[in-house]
Parts: structure tokens; C-alpha cells; sequence
């Protein structure tokens, strides 16, 4: 994952994933044809709601030189890269990748 803490990440999420049932290999393989075939960067050039992006920028998929193009495709979306993280924030840094989303939570009420 890039972090630190990387070995440590890939336990949790490991652990994590063990712990649920294994999806059929239909289910995998439809879930990575989405992945390929599908761009819903202009579905939220529409989204009429704010949204908030979280960005790693040790991050191997999702490229951190990313980051600006989308800033520009949506201005009216927030942008955080957190510079510590790779793919999975929310695992790496929780209390860090929580505190944007609770101050989104507050400032739509």
C-alpha cells in the first residue's frame, strides 16, 4: 500500500475480508468488468449535491497528478489528498479520513 504502516494495513483488510463470505467468481469478475468498462465522470459534472473526494498520495491506482484534473472536471466538489496514505485512507488513517466526511455531515446539517 505504500504507508508505514503497510503491513499492518494489509492484515486489517485482509482479516476483514476473510471474515465475510467469499463472493462467487462471477460476482468477482463482474465487479472488475465495471471497473473497466464504466466513466461516471460526467454523471457528476450532474450530481446535484456536494461530494467530497479522498485521495492517498502514496495511492498505486488512483495517481495523485489525478487529483487537479478532477478538481478542475469538478469545482464544485472538495478535494483532500492525505499525504501519508496509499489506496485505503480509511484504513491507514481513520480518525484522519473520518474528520472531513463528520465536517461535511455538519455543514449540510
Amino acid at each position: 500500500m505504500g504507508t508505514e504502516s503497510a503491513r499492518q494495513d494489509a492484515r486489517a483488510l485482509k482479516q476483514a475480508v476473510l471474515s465475510l463470505p467469499m463472493p462467487s467468481a462471477e460476482a468477482l469478475n463482474g465487479g472488475l468488468e465495471i471497473l473497466r468498462t464504466v466513466d461516471l465522470r460526467q454523471a457528476l459534472v450532474r450530481l446535484p449535491m456536494p461530494f467530497l473526494r479522498l485521495y492517498g498520495r502514496l495511492d498505486g491506482l488512483v495517481p495523485r497528478k489525478l487529483v487537479p484534473l478532477l478538481d478542475d472536471l469538478w469545482p464544485e466538489s472538495e478535494s483532500i489528498l492525505f499525504d501519508k496514505a496509499a489506496h485505503a485512507p480509511f484504513v491507514s488513517h481513520p480518525a484522519a479520513f473520518c474528520e472531513p466526511l463528520l465536517a461535511l455531515k455538519r455543514r449540510l446539517g
